[in-house]
């Protein structure tokens, strides 16, 4: 396939249909858990419960393994290229692993103590949405320096806030605010307003990269998560879907952060393929030129190795070694060059050019020798005559 046929443009029109028709299927994609959202809350009897303590175990599990490999592939990211949104992005997926982690961890206590099961969970979720708001706000920033990205005491004060927010969790879950409506609500409705929040600022701020794409998508399962677990009860398919939407966007915003790592190790370089294409075209059009350019020089350096630079007229030696080229090829048309001998060298006038014999592979042949004075132009057809002799011997 042609380069042109790569970087060709389409019409104006049609792409402006076909851009609109993707825009609309991201976010049908996007709102596709709302309409899940919908159907179990107006068609299913919210009194029916799956209670399996082992199976929400075991999720919990792997969920705060996947978010402990994330973070440190973020980290590694970050350590690698600077970019300030890895930073906050591996603050994120940390906060959140460190405070999902003890969900799964007061499973067996939901009988006895259901606020200490339950507020870990929105509480996860809201510092993860602060941070990921915070990490498109830092989109496209300069790096920070090396020394920063390897500051312990920077990633200690990180870890030791994430700890005293645990530790204020489980001490809210033991007072009577945790079953008022600020308590479990104030938080789920804090993720829902800043991942909506971070929806709108992408789309505000026209960031078109592949993998911000993915993090908008992500976002709007976030905050469809918590929208359903505010209108869920425990343990009811609709409770059940919540953690199946959350679960669905990070997994593809891991999925993002492994495709930075595998790459470019930055999430604002991963070009989409309009990008990619466009900067084709610019790439095309600058070695077309650098093209042009060469050939026009490469055409002027002839001229002037072929001509004299102040009569314009063709040079002499290059007119000469043009002609003793044809007759050579004339004169011995199965290319042998090797001159066995030149005899019958005569002493002539000042003026005169004597007729000598050459021979080639035993075949007499005549060349013309110059002879008397070699000045001046004889001198230098002389030359050329002997320069050809001795090369092709």
């Amino acid at each position: 396939m042609s380069t042109d046929a790569l970087v060709r443009q389409p019409s104006f029109g049609i792409e402006r249909v076909t851009s609109l028709y993707a825009q609309l299927l991201l976010a049908g994609f996007a709102l596709i858990p709302a309409a899940l959202i919908a159907y179990l809350y107006y068609f299913q009897d919210p009194k029916l419960l799956f209670e399996n303590h082992g199976f929400h175990e075991v999720a919990i599990a792997a969920a705060t393994l996947e978010g402990a490999f994330v973070t440190y592939v973020c980290w590694r990211c970050y350590q690698s290229s600077g970019e300030p949104l890895l930073r906050w992005l591996t603050l994120g997926f940390l906060g959140f692993s460190a405070t999902y982690a003890w969900r799964g961890a007061f499973t067996s206590m939901a009988h006895h103590n259901i606020w200490l099961f339950l507020l870990y969970e929105p509480a996860s979720r809201l510092a993860m949405a602060i941070l990921l708001f915070v990490a498109q706000l830092s989109y496209d920033r300069s790096a920070d320096d090396p020394s920063y990205r390897n500051n312990p005491p920077m990633w200690t004060a990180w870890v030791a806030l994430f700890i005293t927010i645990d530790l204020a969790v489980g001490i809210v879950a033991h007072t009577p605010f945790a079953s008022s409506v600020w308590g479990r609500a104030s938080m789920e409705g804090g993720a829902l307003v800043f991942s909506t929040i971070n929806i709108i600022a992408l789309i505000a701020h026209r960031i078109r990269s592949p993998l911000m794409t993915i993090c908008g998508i992500s976002g709007s399962s976030f905050a469809l998560s918590s929208l359903a677990c505010l209108i869920a009860k425990p343990w009811n398919h609709l409770w059940w879907l919540a953690h199946a939407i959350f679960a669905m966007g990070f997994f593809l915003l891991s999925y993002g952060a492994v495709r930075a790592f595998q790459t470019t190790h930055l999430f604002s370089t991963i070009y989409s393929q309009e990008e990619l294409m466009a900067r084709l075209a610019e790439a095309k059009s600058r070695t077309e030129e650098a093209l042009r350019q060469l050939q026009s020089a490469h055409r002027e350096l002839e001229h002037l190795a072929a001509t004299d630079p102040l009569t314009g007229v063709a040079n002499y030696s290059t007119a000469s070694r043009r002609r003793l080229r044809e007759r050579s090829a004339t004169a011995h048309p199965s290319r042998c060059w090797r001159w066995t001998s030149i005899t019958s060298m005569s002493s002539t006038t000042h003026t005169g050019i004597k007729r000598g014999t050459a021979s080639c592979s035993g075949s007499p042949r005549h060349a013309w020798t110059p002879s008397g004075p070699m000045t001046g132009w004889r001198a230098s057809v002389a030359k050329i005559h002997g320069v050809v002799a001795g090369g092709r011997h």
